[in-house]
C-alpha cells in the first residue's frame, strides 16, 4: 500500500525537477526573441523628440533588425554610398538586404498617420547611382509612400549584369513596392529604367512609374522571374517612359508574371510601346493607350503563350506595323491568346500599315512563324483590322468589326467565325460600352467571369464583346487609375 502511495509522489517530484531544469531555457528563449522596433528618419536628424532618430535612411537601415519599421518624414534625402555585394561594388542611396518596412509621408509632428501625397518623402540619387539596391534570399522588405528619383545605373554592376535598374534594383527578395512614385531614373546602357526585378516574386502596386528611360528592355519596368515565381505588377500608372528597344512601359520576360489593372500610357519603344512580352505572362484588365513604337504600338508579343484578358488597347501608334498588337514567331512554337479585348483606333502614323493586329515572322530572320487566337474581340477604327503575313496564322471567334478600311488582309491564314459588323458605341473614354446594340450579348463563353472593371460577366442574356461588360445603365466612367 505504501508503494502505491509513494508512486504518484515520485512521478510528481520528477516532473517538477524537469520543469525547473528547463526553466532557464524557456526564459532564455523568451529573452532572445527579437522585438520589432520603430525607427525614425528626418532631415538633419531632428525627429521632433522621438527616438531612435536618424538623419538618413541608410543609417536607419543599417541599425535595423529584421521586422523593424522605418518611418521617414517629408523632405529630400540624397547622396549615395558604395557596398560590396556578391563580389560587386554597387552604388546607391539605400542598400537593403534585410526584412524591414520603409514608409514615407510622415511629418515630425505626426508620426502616426502617413500622407505621402501631401508630405513628399523623396530619395534622390542625383544621377550618382541607383536609388535602391534590394537583394537577399528569403527577405520580404516593403517600400511604401516614397518618391524615388535621380537614379542612374550606368556601369554599376549587379548580381546578373551591369547597368540595370536605374531607380530600384531587386534581386531574389520578395519585395513589396506600393504607393510609390518612381520617376526620372535611367539605365542608359541596360534595362529597367525605373525598376528591374530579377529572380524575385516581388509585388509592385498602386504606384506611379513615369518618365524613366532605358536602353534594352523596360523603360519603366523590367521583370525577369525564375521558374515557378509569379511576380505581380498591379494597379499602377506606368506612363511617359521610353526605351531604345523593347517595352517602353513594361517588359516581361519568362512565365507566370501577372500584370493587371494597370494604366499603361504614353510610353515609347522600338518594339512594344506599352508592353513587350517574352513568355507566358498574364495581362488582365489593363488600359493600354497612347503608346508609340515602330512595331506594336500597344503590345508586342515576342514569344510564349501569354494570356491577355479584358484589356483595352486603344489609340496607340505603330509607325511600321501592328499599331495595336504585334505578334511575331519564336523558337517555342507557342502563341498568345487574346480574350475579351478591345482593339480600337490605333494608327500607323505617316508610314505604318495602321493595323490593329499584325502577325508575322520572327523579325531576326530565324524562320519562326507567328500565330494568335482572339476570342470575343472588338476591332475598330483601323486602316487594316488584322494582317497576317505568309506562313503565319490567326484564329478569331466572335469579333465585332467596325470602321476599318479593310477588316482582314495579308497572305497568311485567317480563320474566323461569328463575325459581326456595327458600331460598338463606345463611351467618351474609347472602350466602355454605352449599352446600345453592337457588341452586346454576342460573345461566346470563354470562361471569363468578370470584365475590365471587375464587374460580373455575363450581364443579361450573353457575353458582351471587348473588355467591358455593360450593365445597360448610365454610368460616369472614371479613368482606370482613379478607380483603383
Amino acid at each position: 500500500m505504501r508503494k502505491n502511495l509513494l508512486l504518484p509522489i515520485v512521478i510528481l517530484g520528477f516532473g517538477l525537477i524537469l520543469i525547473l531544469m528547463s526553466w532557464p531555457m524557456v526564459v532564455g528563449a523568451a529573452q532572445a526573441a527579437p522585438t520589432a522596433t520603430t525607427r525614425y528618419v528626418a532631415p538633419g536628424g531632428n525627429c521632433g523628440g522621438v527616438s531612435p532618430c536618424y538623419a538618413d535612411v541608410q543609417a536607419a537601415v543599417d541599425a535595423a533588425q529584421s521586422g523593424d519599421t522605418i518611418k521617414v518624414a517629408e523632405g529630400t534625402y540624397s547622396g549615395v554610398q558604395t557596398r560590396v555585394h556578391w563580389g560587386n561594388t554597387v552604388t546607391q542611396t539605400v542598400f537593403l538586404s534585410k526584412t524591414v518596412t520603409i514608409r514615407g509621408g510622415y511629418t515630425t509632428s505626426n508620426w502616426n498617420t502617413p500622407d505621402p501625397d501631401a508630405h513628399f518623402t523623396t530619395l534622390d540619387a542625383q544621377g550618382k547611382g541607383r536609388v535602391f539596391y534590394i537583394a537577399g534570399y528569403g527577405i520580404t522588405p516593403v517600400l511604401d509612400g516614397l518618391r524615388i528619383t535621380g537614379g542612374d545605373a550606368q556601369d554599376i554592376p549587379s548580381g546578373s549584369s551591369s547597368g540595370v535598374g536605374g531607380g530600384v534594383y531587386v534581386q531574389d527578395a520578395e519585395a513589396q513596392i506600393t504607393n510609390c512614385e518612381i520617376y526620372d531614373n535611367q539605365a542608359p546602357s541596360g534595362s529597367g529604367g525605373g525598376l528591374y526585378v530579377l529572380w524575385s516574386e516581388a509585388r509592385i502596386s498602386n504606384s506611379t512609374i513615369r518618365n524613366n528611360s532605358a536602353f534594352d528592355y523596360g523603360g519603366g519596368v523590367a521583370v525577369v522571374p525564375n521558374s515557378g515565381q509569379a511576380p505581380v505588377v498591379e494597379k499602377n500608372t506606368i506612363e511617359q517612359n521610353r526605351v531604345d528597344y523593347n517595352g517602353g512601359g513594361l517588359a516581361l520576360f519568362g512565365d507566370s508574371i501577372i500584370a493587371r489593372n494597370n494604366t499603361i500610357a504614353n510610353n515609347q519603344a522600338n518594339f512594344g510601346g506599352g508592353v513587350w512580352i517574352g513568355g507566358d505572362a498574364e495581362l488582365t484588365g489593363n488600359l493600354i493607350r497612347n503608346n508609340r513604337a515602330a512595331y506594336g504600338g500597344g503590345v508586342n508579343v515576342s514569344r510564349g503563350s501569354p494570356r491577355l484578358t479584358n484589356n483595352a488597347i486603344i489609340a496607340n501608334e505603330g509607325t511600321s506595323a501592328g499599331a495595336g498588337v504585334y505578334v511575331t514567331g519564336s523558337d517555342t512554337g507557342t502563341y498568345p491568346h487574346l480574350v475579351h479585348t478591345t482593339i480600337a483606333n490605333n494608327t500607323g502614323g505617316q508610314y505604318g500599315d495602321g493595323s490593329g493586329v499584325c502577325v508575322t515572322d520572327d523579325p531576326y530572320g530565324a524562320g519562326y512563324h507567328g500565330a494568335v487566337d482572339l476570342t470575343n474581340s472588338i476591332i475598330a477604327g483601323h486602316s487594316l483590322g488584322i494582317t497576317v503575313t505568309a506562313n503565319n496564322t490567326a484564329v478569331l471567334n466572335a469579333t465585332l468589326w467596325h470602321n476599318n478600311a479593310t477588316d482582314r488582309g495579308g497572305a497568311g491564314s485567317i480563320t474566323h467565325q461569328n463575325d459581326y459588323s456595327g458600331d460598338p458605341y463606345f463611351a467618351s473614354d474609347g472602350y466602355h460600352l454605352l449599352g446600345r446594340p453592337g457588341a452586346l450579348d454576342r460573345g461566346v463563353n470563354a470562361g471569363v467571369t468578370t470584365d475590365i472593371d471587375g464587374d460580373q460577366r455575363p450581364i443579361g442574356s450573353g457575353y458582351d464583346l471587348g473588355a467591358d461588360e455593360t450593365a445597360r445603365k448610365f454610368f460616369i466612367y472614371l479613368p482606370l487609375v482613379l478607380r483603383n
